[in-house]
């Protein structure tokens, strides 16, 4: 017994890298198995368009990259493409882990890079509020009350005709009795937008860089529970996405009337972020 105790500590290393090794390749396999369903997937645009609605997840891209950083903003990969296109961008949403560590400081840089050129929005995610750091939270509130922005979560605004939610998944219960009354509120609009960072539906957990605070559901629970409407198209767009190489840089589910969409940056060459133009997603 003594022998056998002593050789699995000597070889703990070698089994613990092996595991980790089974998980990404058994990770990639799903991933590969499930993708790609066209079905859900946006088509993809070459150009920009004017008025362009930017939906980017995992902004601080790399976690290795953003440290060679010192954690001090967003992938540069980002604010290159936002001063390329800068006249054709007039939305940037962004679904959450903005910033890897996040201090007052850090945000107001932040929010310098867009000089108040385009409307700005943060879904946010754990690095930027942090799953139990109210001393986060509290910097993250100071820095948007700062800038501008005094929103209480989950909120929503109209853009030509389509509703756009913005969600806060940190918080412990997925508040869809709020989001089921903005729909309700404003059942007028047939293209309905959810945006938050954490994958809500189980059948995505397979592409998401962590999980949440809030337990993954059942795609029947999300069916059962989403308002029920023919006529309307809700999306759900996830920011959870894309931050390691075991990652789909896009991943997709339809779940009864609604549509499951994950993606994000992680300093890859084949990055994608989603463009929201004239009542249609592109990537």
């Amino acid at each position: 017994i003594l022998l056998v105790f002593f050789t699995l500590i000597i070889l703990r290393p070698f089994i613990n890298k092996n595991i980790i090794k089974i998980y990404i390749a058994s990770n990639q396999l799903i991933n590969l198995l499930t993708l790609k369903n066209d079905q859900c997937f946006p088509p993809e645009i070459k150009t920009l368009p004017k008025n362009s609605v930017l939906i980017i997840g995992h902004a601080l891209g790399s976690h290795k990259k953003s440290i060679q950083r010192n954690n001090s903003g967003i992938s540069p990969k980002i604010i290159d493409f936002y001063n390329n296109n800068k006249e054709n961008i007039k939305t940037i949403i962004f679904s959450g882990d903005v910033l890897k560590e996040p201090t007052l400081e850090r945000w107001q840089m932040f929010f310098d890079k867009f000089k108040n050129d385009i409307d700005l929005h943060i879904a946010p995610g754990n690095h930027d509020v942090g799953s139990e750091s109210l001393f986060l939270r509290n910097i993250f509130e100071l820095a948007l009350s700062q800038n501008g922005s005094n929103y209480y979560y989950p909120y929503f605004y109209v853009d030509e005709g389509i509703l756009i939610i913005i969600d806060d998944s940190n918080k412990e219960i997925f508040d869809v009795s709020k989001i089921n009354e903005f729909i309700k509120q404003f059942g007028y609009q047939k293209d309905i937008f959810i945006i938050r960072h954490h994958i809500l539906t189980k059948s995505l957990r397979w592409s998401a860089n962590m999980n949440g605070p809030q337990d993954f559901l059942e795609p029947n629970f999300i069916k059962e529970k989403i308002i029920k409407d023919g006529e309307k198209k809700i999306t759900f767009i996830y920011g959870d996405g894309g931050g390691s190489y075991r990652l789909p840089r896009l991943d997709c589910k339809i779940i009864g009337n609604s549509y499951h969409i994950v993606n994000g940056i992680g300093d890859f060459n084949n990055d994608l972020i989603l463009v929201l133009v004239n009542k249609k997603l592109y990537f």
